[in-house]
């Protein structure tokens, strides 16, 4: 479907559903440079444009998910005018919300540490899937912010802070996991990375919201047929809030 050089985009075995894999070649972490960040908005534009799009799962092929910005690139961005700086953060920052946008669920699976941009596009996700062993922060802070610990948070990265801020303290927007991988032999544990519990939880999770959607879309064309102009129908497309806070439970 897509294959840059930072990420990939697949189509799944259930109809509609393409995973978004992170795996930045020749490099053992994701990063969100600019190259990333204009594949990004490759792979967002063409799932906008497939037909019959159900779901996205989000992966990442390292043993971290990613781990932020590339601060080699920071010279050169912060030698520039505050308003140019504006621009590239507000590119940045319209790539990520063209993702939140997408009219289906999006499911992230977080397998290790999700930094600065990495977590501002966890956040991004109508669900967050998260192993016992992955870490999430914010490095633009005074000091690393860690969910659930008492930390700082300000306006920077790439303009999705606020996000952290509205959804601090809502447990149930992010699953914990117990990593079912601690008894895996090393080969084994390299061997089945993809499928560990977390992306596995993830599609189940995925799997769960596509059909409440699907549900949810049918009621409404049965509401229409007796409301000719629409008025009682539920908006189809997308996750409602207290479905998310209360963990999905199918």
């Amino acid at each position: 479907m897509f294959q840059g050089q930072s990420l990939r985009v697949s189509a799944l075995d259930a109809d509609g559903v393409f995973e978004v894999c992170f795996d930045r070649v020749g490099e053992a972490i994701n990063k969100f440079d600019d190259r990333t960040v204009g594949e990004l908005s490759e792979a967002v534009q063409m799932l906008q444009r497939q037909p019959g799009l159900r779901g996205v799962l989000v992966t990442s092929a390292k043993d971290v998910f990613i781990v932020g910005a590339d601060i080699t690139e920071f010279g050169a961005k912060f030698s520039q005018a505050a308003d140019a700086i504006a621009r590239d953060v507000a590119r940045s920052n319209d790539v990520f919300v063209a993702f939140e946008d997408l009219p289906v669920p999006t499911v992230v699976a977080i397998n290790g540490f999700a930094l600065g941009g990495g977590l501002e596009f966890v956040l991004a996700n109508s669900l967050r899937v998260m192993s016992e062993t992955a870490q999430v922060g914010v490095p633009e802070a005074h000091h690393l912010f860690f969910l659930g610990r008492e930390g700082k948070s300000g306006e920077g990265g790439f303009g999705q802070v606020h996000a952290i801020r509205r959804r601090e303290g809502k447990v149930g927007a992010v699953e914990d996991l117990r990593d079912r991988r601690q008894g895996a032999q090393g080969g084994d544990l390299l061997r089945h990375h993809r499928e560990s519990s977390v992306v596995v939880e993830a599609r189940e999770r995925l799997e769960c919201l596509r059909r409440r959607q699907c549900a949810r879309a049918e009621s409404g064309k049965r509401a229409d047929a007796g409301d000719p102009h629409g008025e009682k129908r539920q908006r189809a497309s997308g996750v409602r809030q207290d479905e998310l806070d209360a963990g999905v439970a199918c």
